[in-house]
């Protein structure tokens, strides 16, 4: 087997990356997908499979210390304790460590659709929740 392509795939929510990634996961023989791979799912086999897979200091260490983790650099720079360039840095230093190689790609989606889709979202949420209240074991 020759050696992996890797993509990244990074993008703001709602942007259909999850579903991209499951698509080319399914029709790539030799892609792996993993969405929001930073992501601890509290004290779960999920969550243990991601330190294993991205290691302790990424998953852990790092982001305890604002120093790894999209959503932990996000927060740090929305509330003004870094700098864009050190953010930006940051991301790029774990992507090189992690996935030497792999390529970036950014899907942008226009707000007023992903507004409209998390909305549609919301909604189909509370539908199936109210459609299985009264199911027996609920």
């Amino acid at each position: 087997m020759s050696a992996p392509r890797l993509v990244l795939n990074a993008s703001g929510g709602r942007t259909g990356t999850q579903f991209f990634g499951d698509m080319l996961g399914r029709i790539v023989a030799d892609c792996y997908s993993e969405h929001e791979p930073d992501m601890i799912a509290g004290f779960s086999r999920l969550s243990l499979a991601r330190v294993r897979r991205f290691g302790r200091w990424h998953m852990v260490l790092g982001r305890a210390l604002g120093r790894t983790g999209v959503r932990s650099l996000g927060q740090a720079l929305l509330e003004g304790r870094i700098e864009p360039q050190i953010c930006v840095e940051r991301l790029r230093s774990g992507r090189v460590r992690l996935h030497a190689g792999a390529r970036l790609a950014g899907v942008i989606r226009d707000p007023r659709s992903w507004i409209a889709s998390w909305l549609r979202h919301a909604r189909d949420a509370a539908m199936e929740r109210s459609a299985n209240a009264g199911r027996p074991g609920r």
